[in-house]
């Protein structure tokens, strides 16, 4: 896509998707912790940012934060979706007020972010192609297909490549042929807060070695769910525990599955399940951990393995092509299908020696400091400035 010509003033950006916003008791516009520090580094290249999402009533969850711009404004959209023939009815009633409250705001649009996959941006991806010439998505999901999933998910994707024409972000190791398609992440630290964060990680004593000279400790975090797969992270715990390694674990999350995962560990001594963490626990847990599991079948794009390897965990993950990708040389891979592939990982790293555990850490540091908010800044704004051409 070619430079367009460079403006003097910052204009208007219109955002759409079906994410959940709240309003806190400051009346301070408050949208998932991680992707409100995104969102600002977008509102700083713009006077306005008009934000077509789903307003819901409370306070806040714990993980929601207020967006640190003032710019930013929520034009509140019909929520919808589910499954069975009445959800699909209500979205499709649904999609008729969309396009009423959308079509005003993207025809004053100096440009357009759609926040894909969801019903929203399934009407939005066309409407967005017509009515505005500057236009950006992310699509926030697995890239590639997989078992299960939903017509509508393998649609925007192909809406994407072939209709779109406009600059695409996708979890994806390589910049795909096709399309204006970007390798992206997803951030979760400045790097300011990683410094942090590993000055909070002290080196063990010399001759600790983790699964030999005291328990392994493994983290995992994630909803409860049969994708989110913990069922076969304590299944691996069991069988190293049974070959007479200690191993502790801290699995924290909710979930339809939850009491599932609490049944099978009854009798594992060292497993412990923390329902509900905050940002700062979360973080804690990765610190004290050795290993940071993520036994998903799919996954958009794994921020939990970016948190782990910030912390210093090293990540043991499902082996798709974008985990691969991220523990390469830091940690393991494993099939999620097969428990016994992941007690293979667990044993090899009671085999890792103190200096590997170290020069394993130090790599993921180095990769941590290339996927933080501050990179992630500077490709937003090259979107802003080289390719839509506006000034600051």
């Amino acid at each position: 896509m070619a430079p367009t010509e460079h403006r003097s003033h910052r204009p208007t950006l219109v955002i759409l998707g079906d994410t959940h916003h709240y309003f806190d008791d400051s009346g301070r516009l408050c949208t998932h912790g991680a992707l409100a520090s995104q969102l600002d580094l977008w509102a700083s290249g713009f006077d306005r940012v008009i934000f077509c999402g789903v307003r819901k009533d409370g306070p806040p969850p714990a993980s929601f934060v207020p967006y640190a711009s003032t710019n930013i404004e929520l034009v509140p959209l019909k929520s919808a979706g589910g499954t069975g023939w009445r959800a699909k009815i209500r979205a499709l009633t649904a999609a008729a007020s969309w396009i009423r409250t959308a079509v005003p705001a993207l025809r004053r649009a100096d440009a357009v972010h759609l926040r894909a996959p969801c019903n929203v941006t399934l009407v939005m991806i066309p409407l967005a192609r017509i009515l505005a010439r500057r236009r950006y998505a992310i699509y926030a999901g697995s890239w590639s297909t997989y078992p299960g999933e939903a017509a509508s998910y393998r649609l925007q994707r192909w809406m994407l490549r072939h209709l779109f024409r406009g600059v695409v972000h996708a979890y994806v190791v390589e910049r795909p042929t096709s399309g204006g398609v970007r390798p992206a992440f997803s951030p979760v630290l400045t790097d300011e807060e990683l410094t942090e964060i590993a000055t909070r990680r002290s080196s063990p004593p010399e001759g600790e070695r983790p699964g030999v000279d005291r328990p392994l400790r493994v983290v995992s975090v994630g909803r409860f769910s049969t994708n989110k797969n913990q069922a076969a992270i304590v299944e691996a715990i069991r069988a190293v525990s049974d070959k007479g390694i200690a191993v502790e674990a801290k699995l924290i999350g909710d979930g339809p599955n939850l009491d599932a995962a609490r049944a099978a560990a009854a009798d594992l001594a060292g497993v412990s399940f923390i329902p509900v963490a905050s940002r700062h626990e979360v973080f804690d847990s990765m610190v004290w951990a050795d290993l940071n599991v993520l036994a998903s079948f799919h996954e958009g794009y794994p921020k939990v393995l970016l948190e782990g390897i910030s912390a210093g965990a090293l990540p043991v993950a499902a082996d798709r092509p974008v985990n691969r990708s991220m523990v390469d040389a830091r940690g393991w891979v494993f099939d999620p299908a097969r428990p016994d592939t992941l007690t293979n990982v667990l044993l090899e790293a009671t085999a890792v020696s103190e200096s590997e555990w170290a020069e394993r850490r130090d790599r993921c540091q180095r990769y941590a400091r290339t996927h933080t908010l501050d990179a992630f800044r500077a490709e937003v704004d090259y979107i802003i400035r080289d390719i839509w051409g506006f000034s600051g």
